[in-house]
């Protein structure tokens, strides 16, 4: 068997690390992969040097393809032996997007967690579907990190969050949870790494700036914002080792997401034995264990709402996702801040079960599914 592997692992987004995962998990295991890239965006991501490697064999003799990309995006080929396609999902269904005639024109289907399991089935997907889970560089969990030098932060508790700034991330909850259950004199802080799609740096920093500053001037605990916990709003570019000095610089990552089909950054968080607080949704509940390798929170499903930023008839409200009870993610920030006991705890917890997503162990996974769909 030998795989041509098609993603956009060059385009340096979480999607593009999930790509590079699975692609060295193959390698780990000894599949012959060869990788080739797309763009769906402008920017130029890291790879590692393994990628260029397999990058640099011939495509000729490939009999299996992986098509690791939106599902409009797939095309069936005859000239293989299997089209498989690999994709994510976020919410209950995808019935207004079109996507179902795409993934069953697939001969067999790939998906990181069940709840994409799920969403596959009530979508009218009836192509045999497969559940992979990402993959990761377990070495870097090891490694030692410069601590980031934020003046702000000193001696504090720090919380961050790391993503896109977008519905879906839903940052707005954790805003609320931090400054409704802090008061101005704990010594917490909150920094927000994050990016707005289609704004540059300086335009996506006062972006979040003013989201923070509109939902305390809503909450309308203390008359002046200075008053409030100042968030550190990080908005460039991080390197990937850049971003490890953020998880070894900070204490609890907090995600709370609407929908997610894994959270890679949320696995990291615990790779690099921080306490993580997250919405019990998608594939963190499958790594988060409540109260062993972190804190799940409870949630309510309602219709999907203002998630204009996507594609047209992804994410409507015809379709549900799960909304984090922000009075229970106050309850567990304040646990963590205040129990060092079960810090400690889930660290050494959530370090071990980090390990189980090695490329090794998932290699191993991934090979076995491919030998399957092609008996």
């Amino acid at each position: 068997m030998k795989i041509l592997y098609i993603n956009n692992y060059r385009d340096g987004t979480g999607w593009s690390q999930a790509g590079i995962g699975y692609i060295l998990a193959l390698d780990a295991a000894g599949v012959d992969v060869v990788p080739r890239h797309i763009k769906l965006n402008q920017t130029q991501g890291e790879v590692p040097e393994r990628i260029s490697e397999l990058e640099a064999r011939s495509a000729d003799g490939c009999d299996v393809v992986i098509q690791h990309t939106l599902p409009p995006m797939m095309r069936y080929d005859g000239n293989y032996k299997r089209n498989i396609g690999l994709y994510v999902t976020e919410t209950s269904n995808f019935l207004q997007s079109g996507w179902t005639q795409h993934l069953n024109c697939m001969d067999s289907l790939v998906v990181p967690c069940w709840d994409c399991l799920d969403c596959a089935k009530n979508s009218g997907v009836y192509k045999p579907t497969h559940i992979v889970p990402h993959a990761v560089d377990i070495t870097k969990y090891d490694k030692k990190y410069e601590l980031l030098e934020i003046p702000q932060i000193d001696d504090c508790f720090i919380f961050y969050f790391i993503g896109e700034v977008i519905k879906r991330k839903n940052l707005p909850a954790l805003l609320k949870a931090f400054h409704t259950e802090f008061h101005k004199n704990e010594n917490v802080a909150l920094i927000i790494k994050g990016n707005v799609p289609g704004l540059s740096q300086q335009e996506g920093e006062r972006h979040i700036l003013e989201m923070c500053k509109t939902i305390k001037e809503g909450l309308k605990i203390y008359k002046s914002e200075s008053d409030y916990h100042r968030e550190i709003i990080v908005g460039n570019y991080l390197t990937s080792d850049q971003m490890m000095q953020l998880h070894a610089t900070a204490d609890c990552f907090v995600n709370t997401s609407y929908g997610e089909a894994f959270s890679l950054v949320t696995l990291d968080a615990i790779g690099m034995g921080n306490t993580v607080i997250s919405n019990n949704c998608g594939g963190m509940k499958e790594f988060i264990l409540d109260k062993n390798t972190g804190l799940l929170c409870s949630n309510v499903k309602e219709p999907v709402f203002a998630a204009i930023d996507t594609f047209e008839g992804l994410h409507t409200g015809c379709d549900d996702w799960h909304s984090i009870n922000i009075r229970d993610l106050r309850r567990k920030m304040r646990r963590v801040f205040e129990d060092e006991k079960l810090r400690a705890k889930l660290s050494v917890n959530g370090k071990e079960k980090a390990k189980e997503y090695s490329y090794d162990k998932i290699g191993k996974i991934f090979k076995q599914k491919l030998e399957e769909i092609c008996q």
